[in-house]
């Protein structure tokens, strides 16, 4: 017998750690409030964060361990013809998240894709003995929104035989595939702020996701994991159920 879940996140500075928004420090404090959390963080990060909330278990790791990485120039390559591309209309969120500063985007690409990679990776050590691994994003609290009402306890409720996610934009139609990888407004999608897997089933899809990611890219596509979540919850309805609670509608 053991703990029912062991929760995940990480903390991957895109600039380093002194240049990381204060904010993100202070939802980080609140998320290490959850039990059995494993912390995966560059060193830099481990040691600032070890000072501000020593209570979870952290795990050195870097960027450059995730299935992705070794993908990021052909990443980078897809995203910025990605930016030219007639599809990405004044509609589409890409603009606002990347056209400002393109290779920071890249980068975010690579941090937000990795949650999948410390997903697996916890549940193949699996130190708590969990049956029932969950994702919570560092940066989750960053936003008063996002605090006020948030019930810890309703998580609980979200445990599944594969993987529960929450679903955002509940009264807008799911997306086609351009819609979903060019972020074309308003649109239903999965959420990754919050993520609940079956241990054995994330062993499994895991690896699926990253052999998803190399097809994209093939195709000369790149998206967010919300994107490419999405698409996968539309193809395979039966393997994504949605959360009992959705604590982050718009």
């Amino acid at each position: 017998d053991g703990p029912a879940v062991t929760f995940v996140t990480s903390f991957h500075s895109l600039h380093g750690f002194r240049d990381t928004d204060t904010a993100y420090i202070a939802s980080f404090r609140l998320v290490s409030r959850f039990p059995n959390l494993l912390v995966y963080c560059g060193s830099e990060e481990c040691a600032h964060l070890q000072m501000a909330a020593p209570r979870p278990t952290f795990v050195v790791a870097a960027l450059e361990e995730t299935p992705l990485w070794r993908h990021r120039e052909g990443v980078a390559r897809v995203v910025r013809r990605m930016f030219d591309q007639p599809k990405l209309s004044q509609g589409s969120m890409l603009l606002s998240r990347g056209r400002k500063d393109v290779e920071a985007y890249i980068q975010w690409l690579l941090v937000t894709h990795a949650k999948i990679h410390w997903l697996t990776r916890a549940a193949a050590a699996n130190p708590f003995g969990s049956e029932q691994v969950i994702w919570v994003d560092a940066g989750l609290f960053r936003y008063h929104k996002h605090v006020v009402g948030f019930n810890l306890f309703a998580i609980g409720c979200y445990a599944t035989r594969r993987a529960r996610f929450p679903i955002d934009a509940r009264a807008a139609a799911w997306p086609s595939r351009d819609e979903a990888l060019y972020l074309i407004k308003p649109r239903r999608e999965v959420l990754a702020t919050i993520m609940t897997f079956n241990r054995t089933y994330l062993l499994e899809f895991g690896p699926a996701y990253f052999r998803r990611l190399e097809e994209h890219l093939a195709r000369e596509e790149m998206s967010t994991e919300q994107a490419v979540l999405t698409l996968m919850a539309l193809e395979r309805p039966e393997e994504f159920e949605h959360t009992p609670t959705d604590n982050y509608q718009d």
